[in-house]
């Protein structure tokens, strides 16, 4: 059915969609092209939207669909979680030869990939750090079309384009994500086919399924940007947010097969939790923070941390288990030793930033500072 939807208004054509018999769906055509083929070389600048009747509730859903160019040029959006005309979260895509497309050249340039960014429409929301991923993913031939899947897990939803991780997004205020799903077009035209939406377990949604779920000992490797925006789970959590240092297992050096000595790691945390202190004490951010170790110090050793920790001028609220190997920032192969890494958790435990951390001198970087910022002025607002 159509509706109103924010951007897609000002130009909008009714009734410029239709159904196929194969159950695809067509925006930015009111029927089937008449004559051969099914490209067009023309792409009129127009607005055309169409939605579900069915509303789609919060919980784990996996949506896949084809997304298939009718014209050389064809740009849109794929709107998920539409609660009204200016609430929802949007798949910004955009493919082919504009200037083709109008008539400023004489020979396009063949479809070989796609533009994409991910963001949510509510107010002052784009300005949130690293809110709206973003890439063009190549196809690596030369083709019409490309497939798509969106995961929802609660509060999250992450994009793969062609197999391809695009980002994940995460609602501000930690609201599951529910609504209708609509497609919008404002130049061109496209077919939306092999639809499939399908509820899942938690248990194999993709934000279960990929997140290190660090206090049970999952020992997996990960990299940072299938991270952001996702829940750490089993973490204690504060109204304010909380920063998390991570000292990663490190390897022997004769033999990086191995982890290093139990004796090495214990040097290395309390060396950690030092730096540490002294950087967030040096931020004047007072934000509370805990240091996640490997899990192969076992509980003598960890009270020995503990207790050196707790003369700190600004010690941890807590330390605590992991069974992470590493968080990969490189591509240098799997000699290279890996990095702490400090994160900023907001109060549902969703990850908002992560970056290495190393030393006193790097400071905090400031997006990490920005989201200690922003949480701190929600603590600090009076509930309505």
């Amino acid at each position: 059915m159509e509706d109103d939807l924010s951007g897609y208004e000002q130009k909008r054509v009714k009734g410029l969609w239709y159904e196929t018999g194969e159950g695809d769906l067509v925006v930015g055509r009111s029927k089937p092209k008449d004559g051969t083929g099914d490209t067009d070389r023309r792409a009129d600048q127009v607005h055309a939207y169409a939605r579900t009747k069915n509303w789609i509730a919060s919980g784990n859903n996996i949506l896949r669909f084809r997304v298939t160019a009718l014209t050389s040029y064809v740009a849109g959006s794929v709107n998920i979680g539409i609660l009204r005309r200016d609430r929802c979260i949007r798949l910004d895509l955009s493919m082919g030869d504009f200037l083709f497309s109008i008539g400023e050249k004489s020979e396009g340039t063949k479809i070989k990939g796609v533009n994409a960014s991910l963001r949510g429409l509510r107010e002052r929301e784009g300005a949130l750090p690293g809110a709206c991923p973003g890439a063009n993913i190549e196809f690596g031939e030369q083709r019409t079309y490309f497939d798509f899947e969106i995961s929802i897990d609660g509060c999250e939803a992450s994009v793969t384009i062609d197999g391809k991780f695009l980002g994940c997004y995460r609602t501000p205020d930690g609201a599951p994500i529910e609504g209708h799903i609509g497609f919008a077009t404002s130049q061109g035209a496209w077919r939306i086919g092999r639809p499939a939406i399908r509820n899942v377990r938690a248990s194999t949604a993709v934000g279960a399924r990929e997140l290190p779920r660090l206090i049970r000992d999952h020992a997996s490797t990960f990299a940072p940007d299938r991270l952001v925006h996702r829940t750490f789970h089993g973490l204690p959590t504060e109204p304010t947010g909380t920063l998390v240092v991570v000292l990663p297992l490190y390897k022997e050096k004769n033999d990086p097969s191995k982890p290093a000595s139990i004796e090495e790691h214990l040097t290395w945390a309390e060396q950690l939790a030092s730096t540490a202190s002294e950087c967030i004490d040096r931020s004047e951010t007072k934000t509370p923070w805990m240091l996640l170790i490997p899990s192969m110090l076992h509980k003598e050793k960890l009270d020995a941390i503990k207790k050196a920790a707790d003369a700190l001028k600004y010690p941890p609220t807590s330390i605590l288990p992991h069974g992470m190997r590493t968080i990969h920032y490189t591509d240098d192969g799997p000699d290279k030793q890996p990095v702490p890494t400090i994160l900023f958790l907001d109060p549902a435990g969703g990850i908002r930033t992560l970056r290495e951390f190393s030393s006193v001198g790097q400071g905090l970087a400031a997006e990490l500072i920005r989201w200690v910022e922003i949480y701190a002025a929600v603590a600090r607002a009076p509930a309505r």
